[in-house]
C-alpha cells in the first residue's frame, strides 16, 4: 500500500498508518501482544504534533478489530536520530593515545538524557580509521505494560537482523528496510500504485 501527496504539501501520516497497520494485521493474520516502533527522520520539534498524530494512528490500527471486539495493544514509539554532532571516543587502548579510536560497536550511553523523554545512544559501527557517530534514540512513548522490555538491548539486537548482511548495521533492521521500501516506492512516477502488492506481500523484495 502506498500513499502520495501533492508537491509542496506535508503528508499527515496518522490516517495512513492506521489503515496500513490494520490492513497488515488482517492480511497477515496476526494479533500482536505488543508493538514497538522505531521512527526515523523526526526531530524534537515534531514530537508534540507529528509524532502524536502517528502514535494515535498506529494505536487505532492496532486496536481495530472487525466485529466490535475490544483490543488494547501496548505500544512503544522510539525515534532514531542519526544527524547529530555527538561522538564517543575510546580511552585506555594499550599503545594508543586516548581518543584515537571511536567507542567500540555496541557501546551504550544512557547518561545524557533529554529534557522530557528518555534518551540513549548506541554506537552501531566503529570503523578503524574514523570516529563514527552514534545514533540517538528518544523514547517518545512507552506504555507501562512494556516497562519490563529492555528497549536498548532490543534495539541493538535488531541492528543484527538485516537480511543478506553479516554483522550489525547502524540502525534497527526494520528502520533500514522501511527506508529502502520508501525509496523504491518514491522512485515510481505513480508512487508504486501499480505494484502487485498481493504478490509481493510478506517478502523483502525491495532489498
Amino acid at each position: 500500500k502506498t500513499f502520495k501527496r501533492d508537491p509542496g504539501k506535508e503528508y499527515e501520516l496518522g490516517g495512513a498508518l492506521q489503515q496500513t497497520v490494520a490492513t497488515a494485521m488482517k492480511e497477515l493474520g496476526v494479533s500482536p501482544s505488543s508493538c514497538i516502533v522505531w521512527r526515523d527522520g523526526i526531530g524534537e520539534s515534531s514530537f508534540s504534533n507529528e509524532a502524536r498524530e502517528e502514535i494515535d494512528g498506529i494505536r487505532a490500527g492496532l486496536n481495530q478489530v472487525d466485529g466490535g471486539q475490544d483490543r488494547d495493544v501496548p505500544l512503544a514509539y522510539i525515534t532514531t536520530q542519526k544527524r547529530i554532532a555527538t561522538k564517543f571516543l575510546s580511552k585506555g587502548v594499550a599503545g594508543h593515545p586516548d581518543g584515537k579510536f571511536a567507542a567500540p560497536p555496541g557501546t551504550l550511553v544512557q547518561g545524557i538524557q533529554g529534557l522530557e523523554h528518555e534518551t540513549f545512544y548506541l554506537n552501531g559501527r566503529a570503523p578503524p580509521y574514523s570516529t563514527a557517530k552514534p545514533v540517538r534514540y528518544v523514547v517518545v512513548e512507552k506504555d507501562e505494560r512494556l516497562a519490563h522490555v529492555p528497549i536498548e538491548k532490543l534495539t541493538w539486537d535488531m541492528s543484527h537482523d538485516y537480511p543478506n548482511w553479516s554483522g550489525q548495521i547502524k540502525v534497527p533492521s526494520v528502520t533500514q528496510m522501511a527506508h529502502k521500501l520508501a525509496e523504491l516506492g518514491g522512485s515510481f512516477t505513480d508512487c508504486g500504485e501499480n505494484m502487485n502488492s498481493s504478490k509481493l506481500k510478506n517478502t523483502v523484495h525491495f532489498l
